[in-house]
């Protein structure tokens, strides 16, 4: 049975009934995550805020970023967990659901090593709606890997506005999180006097590697270049 429709900002954001990785990312007209008080927080002018809690509340984990964490505090969906990519310190002390936390590592621009974490945590924790809330600095690693299969992108019109806000969105979203036109098509787009609302679709027809790849995933090949993720 195909879910109810949840009309937020579009038409239907309900999850599907099989196994879906989204991500959900506000910016600015510069494809900045942070406004004045360093935050996402005073970026918000519309209703991207109902827009994230529709696509958390029936999401089973939520994956970010250790200074997304930092920056943002601890956001679990309402039942299900949290997996942060973070190499730094985090404040655990202050985590509200430790039990439902898990904190992973990742070595950065070497797609295997995190489609290999992730397809790990996805089945040691049952995971078939995955939402991605991080920065741009993990998005666009999950975007270029191809792993992301609905990106939603909220842009914030900060200056007055004007007829090319909505077309500028588009390449502000594209240019900051590597929404590549081969790979990603723009679905939908719900334009507002302060607020761009996009929503991309991965080209390929089948859902994320990260739900199935322990038949796929290889090790990295030796001797290519990369770091810990810095988070």
């Amino acid at each position: 049975m195909s879910p109810s429709p949840v009309p937020v900002v579009f038409d239907n954001v309900a999850w599907p009934d099989h196994a879906w990785f989204r991500s959900n990312i506000l910016l600015d007209d510069s494809g900045s995550p942070a406004g004045v008080d360093g935050t996402s927080r005073s970026l918000t002018q519309g209703r991207d805020r109902a827009l994230l809690r529709a696509l958390r509340q029936d999401a089973q984990a939520i994956v970010t970023g250790g200074e997304t964490v930092r920056s943002e505090g601890w956001h679990f969906p309402p039942k299900g967990y949290l997996f942060v990519a973070s190499h730094g310190q985090l404040a655990l002390d202050s985590c509200p659901r430790i039990g439902d936390l898990r904190v992973f590592q990742f070595v950065k621009a070497v797609p295997t090593s995190l489609i290999s974490k992730l397809t790990t945590l996805m089945s040691e924790c049952n995971i078939q709606h995955l939402l991605c809330e991080s920065g741009p600095s993990l998005l666009r690693e999950l975007i270029i890997a191809e792993l992301i299969d609905e990106a939603f992108v909220s842009i914030a019109h900060l200056t007055a506005p004007t007829e090319g806000n909505a077309t500028g969105a588009e390449l502000t979203a594209r240019r900051s999180l590597a929404l590549a036109s081969e790979s990603y098509d723009l679905s939908d787009r719900v334009r507002e006097s302060n607020m761009t609302y996009l929503r991309f679709v991965r080209r390929a027809r089948t859902p994320s590697p990260i739900f199935f790849a322990r038949s796929i995933v290889r090790p990295a090949a030796k001797n290519v270049p990369g770091e810990l993720s810095p988070d």
